[in-house]
């Protein structure tokens, strides 16, 4: 019996390794073109190679780097007007130190440290906090003179947007997430036929085949959970960290 494939759960680089051994397993067989299972190694095999093109390509978006760069930037001019706003609440003069906590307050009722998130995440939080300062905080930030530091990560910020909407304007082919659901049901209905290869002609060759298939299934969930543990010590790693800066 075939075990069961959380597909759900596989992330691109996960479908993308488990689909391409799992083609090699095929390869071994004694006589794949006269296997009842050719139709759907062969559907499976033109779905995997669409995927497998995108995927290849999509680490190659040549707006990938420059906005690396520009996110790198935002990143620095945002922890630059943060600390320099920390700096002000220690002064010993007690009008400033106030205007320092307000903006304070405010960094981290957006997000104190979402610059570590993903692209869209950062850019969301900033635009609404640098907008919710501008609207309702000038008089602390010109107070602390702050000025110069919030406009240099507000200039940062619509420079990476920049850079962001012009890589969207790229004439792309299908995107993984196209493309992924037909792979997965190419997939399913190979395994599905394997299945039932074993069970009408269980030859020693088609036992060795499931037991393959079964112990890369198995391989690849192990990964699945060693991934998601490595992303949930993370949150909570990050969560702490944002929990002690407050």
């Amino acid at each position: 019996m075939i075990k069961t494939l959380n597909y759900a759960r596989l992330s691109n680089h996960l479908l993308f390794t488990f689909v391409k051994r799992l083609l090699a397993l095929f390869g071994l067989i004694s006589a794949p073109e006269t296997s009842s299972a050719k139709p759907f190694i062969d559907k499976t095999t033109r779905t995997f190679d669409a995927f497998s093109k995108a995927f290849e390509n999509n680490g190659a978006d040549p707006y990938t780097a420059l906005k690396a760069e520009k996110d790198d930037e935002r990143d620095e001019t945002y922890l630059a007007f943060r600390t320099y706003i920390e700096a002000c609440s220690h002064r010993l003069d007690d009008n400033s130190r106030r205007h320092a906590d307000t903006i304070l307050r405010v960094i981290k009722k957006h997000g104190w440290s979402a610059w570590s998130k993903g692209y869209k995440r950062q850019t969301a939080v900033h635009s609404t906090m640098f907008a919710d300062i501008r609207n309702n905080y000038t008089d602390s930030i010109d107070a602390l003179q702050a000025s110069m530091w919030l406009e240099e990560a507000e200039q940062t910020q619509r420079n990476f947007e920049a850079v962001t909407q012009e890589s969207i304007k790229q004439p792309e082919g299908p995107s993984l997430s196209e493309l992924r659901p037909d792979l997965i049901k190419s997939l399913r209905s190979l395994l599905n036929m394997t299945q039932l290869i074993l069970e009408s002609d269980p030859t020693d060759e088609n036992e060795k085949l499931v037991a393959d298939i079964n112990e890369l299934i198995g391989n690849t969930m192990t990964s699945v959970k060693a991934t998601n543990t490595r992303k949930h010590n993370q949150n909570e790693e990050e969560t702490s960290t944002e929990a002690e800066s407050k």
